[in-house]
């Protein structure tokens, strides 16, 4: 690939936004082992310590580490009364039982 070609792709406004964002993605990594990716939703991350999913924005997980639930389980965590919590995986629709709620038939 010719150099003016590279560099054309480069400045191009997508590649910039990715690249952003994928930069901003190894940053939140920073945070771990308390805020981990999600292993369920591509766009969120999960906190092993209140077990809620975060929107994977810069912002809004250090909101959520200034919180007061935050905190208390972060301090529990370091005093040994609390473990660090794995997220779920969801269940596939292929393995899904019947429905809670069934009518049944006189």
């Amino acid at each position: 690939m010719p150099m003016h070609q590279l560099e054309a792709f480069i400045s191009a406004p997508k590649f910039q936004r990715l690249y952003k964002l994928k930069e901003e993605r190894d940053a939140l990594t920073a945070f771990a082992p308390f805020i981990v990716p999600s292993r369920n939703y591509e766009d969120k991350f999960f906190c092993a310590l209140t077990c809620q999913l975060i929107n994977a924005r810069l912002k809004t997980i250090k909101q959520h580490m200034q919180g007061k639930k935050f905190k208390v389980s972060k301090e529990a965590y370091e005093n040994g009364q609390h473990k660090l919590l794995e997220e779920p995986l969801l269940e596939s629709s292929e393995e899904t039982e019947e429905p809670v709620y069934s009518i049944k038939e006189p």
